[in-house]
This record gives C-alpha cells, structure tokens and sequence, in this order.
C-alpha cells in the first residue's frame, strides 16, 4: 500500500494548506524531502501519525501541534489528509479539528476531533469514530506504525538493552501473537468462572468444606501472589523509565563529566600538598631551635678540629712529660749513688751519655711540663656531638627551599581549578554527581525489585504445586459431589488448551524470529562495512536486539557505537517490514546521521532496490557523498521545505530533477 498524497494545514510550521503529492510510485518508489533541522521535516511526520492515530494526551497534545498563526484566527482548523492506494483499493483519511469559537489561547478552546474514512471513495459504515479507528488498525495496526514511520533521531530505542513496552507490542503483533495471546486469555477467564463454580460445589459440602477453604485460601494467595508480581513488574518498569531518564540527564552532562574528574583530582592534590605544607611547617618550626646551630656549624666544625689538634698535642705534651718525670727519677737516683741500675760506677760523662741516648740533657731535666688548664679532649668530643646533632637533622634552610617548591606547585594547582571551574561554565558537578548517585540507586532498587518478583514467582510456584495436590485429594472424593468431577475435567481442558496457546505463541514466534532475524542479518550486511566483526544479528526472547561475532560473543549494546546501533535498528526495522502482514510505506525522518560516508552509500543502495515506497525526510549533507547519486533511478519525487524565518512558518515546494 503506497501514500499517493499527504495533504497538511496548519499543522506545527505549516500555515495554511501544504499539500505532497508523490503520484504513482511503482517504478520510482523513492521520495526525497529537503529541508535543514529546525524547517519543519519531523512535522510531515508527525502530521500523518496524528493523521492516522489521533492524539495520546486529548487535546492538549492537538494545541501543541496547533500552528500558532492559525490560533489567532476565528474559524480556524487544522486538518491533515493521507490518500492511499492498494493494488484493489483506494483508502482516503481525514482528521481534522477545530476551535470551539474564536481565537484559541488553549486547549480548552479546542473542539473533539473528527475523522473521515473513505474505501473506494465511499464512507465507511456510518462514520463511526471507534469503528473507523479499528478499520484504520487493520490496515496500519499503531502499534507496529512505528516500524514504518519512524524518526532517525530516535532509532537507538529499537536497539537498547531493554526494548520499551511499545517496541515489544509491536514486534509481538508483527509475529501474529496477540489472537493467540488472546486466546489463552479468554481460556483462562473461562477456567477462574469453572473454578469458582467448583469452588462453590466443594464448599456446598462439609466434609469438602476443610479442603474448599484450602483451595480458596491457596487461590487468594495466588491472586495476591499474581497481583504483586504485576505490581513490581509495573514498578521495574517505571523504575527503568527513570533510568532511563536520569541516564538521558547524565549524557547531557557528558561532556563536562571529564572536567568535573579532572577538577576532583586537582583538589584531592592540592589537599595532599596543603598537607605537606603543615608537616614542613612543622618541621621548620622545629628546625628553627636550631638555627643558631646551622649559622655555627662551619665555626664549630673548624673549632672542632683545632681542639682535636691541641688535644693530640696535650696528649703527646703527657706522654713526653711522664717520660721525663721517669728519666728524671731515675737520674736522681744514679746521682745520689753514682751507680747505673746495672752496678756500673758512673761520672759525669757518662751519666751525659746515658741522657744523650734518651734525647735528654741536663737542661731538660731541669724543665717541668705544666697543663695548660684546658681539657682540650674533652672540648673536642663535646664539639663533635653537637655537629653530629646538625648533622643528623634537615637544615632550616633546605626546608625553606622545599616549602618555597611547594607554594609554587599549589600556586599552579590553584590556577589549573580555577581555570576547570571556568570551564564548567555553570555545570553544577554536585548535580553529576547526584545522577551517577541517583542511578547507581535506581539499579540497585531494580535489583531488589527483581529479586522480590523472582521470590515472588517462586511463591506461586510452591502455592500451584500445593493447589495441585489439594486437588488430587478432592478428585479421590470425586463421588461424593454431583458434577465436581465434571467441572474438574473441564477446568484440566482449560488449562491444558491455556498452555497449549502458549506452546503455540513460543513455537511460532520462535520461527518466525529465526526468519526475521535471517533477514535482519541479510539487511545488515548489506548496510555494514564491518563485515568480519559481526556474524548476525540476533532477537532475543525478550526482544531485545543483539550482534554475534565470527567467536559467537555477544558484546553489550551499551558498548557498541552510536553509529552501529543505527545499522543494527535500521537493519531491524526493515527485516521486520518484509515479514509484516500489512504492506505500509516507509517513511524515515533523517536515517543517517551519525553515519559515515560508506554507510551512507549502502544504506542508499538498499533503498533503492527494497522495491517498495520509501519517503525520506532528509537534510543536504543525508544526501552527499553519492547517496543522491545512487537513490537518483529510483527518486520519482522530490520536495523542498522553505521556511519562512518572519513568520517562523514552512511550506513545501516540488524539486526539479
């Protein structure tokens, strides 16, 4: 099914009527339309999902779409028309709204919407709003619109580690599980009617009555059970949502994130340096006792060794002194004899002689060494305790030296944070790190939550296994309740048929899964130009996306690049549109930013030949590097968004090829 024409009115930027008209696209099914950020392209977009789905807010969401031009105009409406045309049938769409009277200030002033739908140019049944609606989900189900309408800007949310609720539907209603996931519904609606209708039997009887208030008691627990495990599933959920969020915040701060590091570890240095600063201050207060020390050393050093020198010399002065007082001793001696200590008479020559051989004469025995009354040894030793005191100790004045370096190093210290503050420019780094503080919580709380359903679940499992026996017990009573074992039999088939819709939901999507992945995959490399990185693209049970490389590992979606996360999505989208039971055309709001230029090129040549319509909302640069060049065969339209800067105001003008 293609969209022959899209005509918009007073829509965002679009004063008055704006019409597109892409004609007969079979064997030019591309469109290009042109225009720069801000012009109005995300506008056409939203223009034909208001077109088909009405707004999610009421009417606020309408105001907001409302041009602001028109709102000051009585009578005013915005409208938007989408044409179709099916191989056997043509489909018209309007939707339009107005104000109740006068000017519209808000969305108070707005009257409902209505929507025309037209097959074949003939109104559909009655024009009733919800059965048009319904008709208009069998063509094009909303839930699976955004595979075929969706912004470029937004794609990472088709690739994240945790696809939304929405991506989930989507996927499941392409797969074909709702009619069955609507079945096992209905199967087990009609099993908690029979059950309670056996409820009722068993507790008609007193000796049943123990065993009913069992089961009945087991049957509340489970309900509670249940209805816990839903509420902390919706919990996870909008626990998630916060992350997600609070992650969203934290990215804007991003780029001052490594100021904001960098910034925490010029402060933790400098606290270290203020710290040195305080023990060499200590230190130099200390050293300061002995200043008079430092000042004195190289006079003691040399008073020192002038005392080391005189004490030598009082004690060679010693010995020479006692060796005299000896001679001397012995000379009175020989004198008062005259006789040698070996018997020999001596004169006075020979007593010369003797004095001669000892280095005496009679003058030196005559001289009485005398002290000079200076303990010269004594001096010496205590001179060199007190230099090894100056010598065991850092002078004052390398002291001084080292907290001069360090002063410089706070000085420069506190120059670099002044100049990082700078360039936080208004960043407040508590908020950063509020998030980071605040998420790591969030994940925390989630983990919590998890543990709590996965106990949870546990509980129902013990609660269904003990319901189970407590039903085996009342089936060997089966006798003894007219039509129990009736009930009994039809609440198994209940079950049974229950389980049986999930069997087939599992086995259907998991083939159709494998199909849709084979494709996806094809689609990839086609796209990628990283050919031997990545094997395949994998659906997980969860939907969410995953790439396998040539060693079948699996890298986190969180590692891979912005770009390769909109090849894999985009890869996606389009294995996902060539499995969809209902044919739409794809509309992409800028498809390729964030890619390079042999992406790009790719991307274009799978266009190019999908051979179904695509309409791309593209800026200039979306279309270099010979992108145009390679779309050229197939491009059958081609549209410009002129915007009127005065009135902030766009309109839409055709091409020439």
């Amino acid at each position: 099914m293609n969209l022959t024409q899209l005509a918009i009115c007073n829509f965002r930027p679009y004063y008055g009527e704006t019409v597109l008209d892409f004609g007969a696209v079979a064997d030019r099914p591309v469109s290009l339309i042109h225009g720069p950020n801000g012009y109005g392209k995300t506008s056409i977009l939203l223009a034909l999902q208001w077109c088909l789905y009405g707004h999610n807010r009421r009417r606020r969401e309408a105001f907001e779409y409302f041009n602001t031009l028109a709102r000051t105009e009585a009578g005013s409406l915005m409208q938007v028309r989408a044409e179709f045309q099916s191989a056997s049938k043509s489909y018209t769409i309007v939707r339009r709204i107005r104000g109740k009277n006068g000017r519209i200030e808000t969305a108070q002033d707005l009257d409902n919407d209505e929507i025309t739908f037209l097959e074949d140019g003939e109104r559909y049944q009655g024009q009733d709003p919800v059965v048009i609606q319904e008709r208009i989900n069998e063509l094009l189900p909303q839930n699976a619109s955004q595979f075929a309408f969706f912004d470029g800007e937004k794609i990472e949310v088709y690739s994240a580690g945790d696809p939304s609720e929405a991506t989930r539907d989507a996927i499941a209603t392409v797969l074909g599980l709702h009619l069955f996931a609507q079945a096992k519904e209905d199967a087990e609606k009609l099993a908690t009617v029979v059950s309670s209708e056996r409820q009722r039997l068993l507790s008609g009887e007193q000796e049943h009555a123990k065993l009913a208030r069992e089961i009945e008691q087991v049957e509340q627990d489970l309900r509670q059970a249940r209805e816990q495990v839903e509420q902390r599933k919706n919990e996870l959920k909008e626990m998630k949502a916060v992350e997600a969020d609070l992650v969203d915040q934290l990215t804007v701060l991003d780029e001052p994130r490594p100021i904001v590091r960098e910034l925490e570890e010029l402060r933790a240095r400098r606290s270290e340096l203020e710290a040195r600063r305080t023990t060499l201050r200590n230190q130099m207060q200390d050293a300061s006792a002995y200043l008079y020390l430092d000042i004195l050393a190289p006079v003691l050093t040399e008073q020192a060794r002038k005392a080391r020198l005189l004490a030598d010399e009082q004690l060679r002065r010693s010995r020479e002194a006692a060796r005299k007082a000896a001679v001397r001793e012995l000379a009175d001696r020989v004198r008062a004899d005259g006789r040698c200590i070996c018997g020999r008479d001596l004169d006075d020559h020979d007593f010369r002689k003797l004095l001669e051989s000892l280095g005496l004469t009679e003058e030196d025995l005559q001289q009485d060494d005398q002290s000079d009354g200076v303990d010269a040894q004594r001096l010496a030793r205590g001179l060199e305790d007190v230099l090894v005191t100056t010598q065991g100790r850092e002078a004052f004045a390398s002291l001084v030296a080292k907290m001069s370096m360090l002063e410089d190093d706070l000085d420069e210290i506190e120059t670099a944070i002044a100049a990082k503050e700078t360039q936080l420019d208004g960043f407040d780094e508590k908020t950063i790190q509020t998030l980071i503080e605040a998420i790591a919580k969030c994940r925390a709380n989630q983990e919590l939550l998890s543990r709590e359903i996965g106990d949870l679940e546990g509980r129902i499992q013990d609660l269904g296994s003990y319901r189970d026996t407590t039903e085996t017990k009342i089936r060997r009573l089966g006798g003894q309740i007219a039509g129990l074992e009736k009930l009994t039999e039809e609440l198994d088939v209940l079950n049974a048929t229950a389980q049986a819709f999930d069997d087939i939901v599992h086995e259907t999507s998991s083939a159709r899964r494998h199909e849709i992945q084979e494709a996806s995959t094809r689609y990839f490399k086609s796209i990628t130009n990283k050919l031997h990185a990545y094997e395949r693209l994998l659906i997980e049970d969860d939907f969410s996306f995953a790439l396998e490389d040539t060693q079948g590992r699996r890298p986190p979606m969180q590692l891979i690049s912005a770009g390769e996360k909109q090849v894999t999505a985009l890869s996606f989208i389009l294995g996902l549109n060539e499995f969809s039971q209902h044919e739409a055309p794809i509309l992409m709001d800028t498809p390729m930013g964030r890619l390079d230029r042999e992406h790009r090129k790719n991307i274009a040549t799978v266009l190019r030949d999908l051979g179904r319509q695509v309409i791309l909302l593209v800026t200039d640069t979306d279309t270099e590097f010979g992108v145009r060049e390679i779309l050229g065969s197939a491009v059958g339209s081609e549209f410009e968004i002129v915007h009127d800067q005065a009135t902030l105001t766009s309109t839409i003008v055709r091409r020439n090829s």
